[in-house]
């Protein structure tokens, strides 16, 4: 089964549309994520959501916002200008989580947030003691006698 979880930016808002012959609606959405490698630069894949998801992909994805998307990732033909083809990686949406936004300014971490003294506001905590109890030994029942070994032929 294909089933993709991916963390990512959403770069640009949800764009909602809808089928000629039925109407559902589809909604496409351009996120970004981290490579693998710290050298490597952020990749960008498109997320689809159909039906009830295209409405939350667009009620709830907005620039800057970290998003977890879960779906089935598919590759896909796409012509281009000059007369080649060029293969596109595409997300299906099946579940989607905000995680807010990625973005914090300076305005909103204040001297009040932050402790004058931060080694005064961390108060070491004893660890639990951990005494286990030792396990008995299994005791058989009174009534249950053992089997007799003699009786098998060897």
């Amino acid at each position: 089964m294909n089933n993709c979880v991916l963390l990512a930016e959403v770069l640009e808002p949800a764009k909602l549309r809808y089928t000629q012959d039925n109407q559902t609606p589809i909604a496409e959405v351009v996120v970004q994520f981290e490579g693998s490698r710290p050298d490597d630069r952020p990749s960008k894949l498109k997320v689809v959501g159909w039906n009830n998801m295209a409405e939350t992909l667009q009620q709830t994805c907005h620039p800057g916002d970290r998003i977890l998307v879960e779906g089935n990732l598919r590759m896909s033909m796409v012509e281009r200008p000059g007369g080649f083809k060029e293969k596109v990686a595409e997300l299906t949406a099946r579940r989607i989580h905000s995680l807010g936004t990625t973005s914090v300014t300076v305005a909103e971490i204040t001297p009040r947030t932050l402790p004058s003294n931060p080694a005064e506001s961390f108060t070491p905590q004893p660890l639990p003691s951990f005494n286990p109890t030792p396990l008995a030994a299994p005791v058989p029942p009174a009534n249950v006698t053992p089997p007799d070994y003699d009786d098998i032929p060897f």
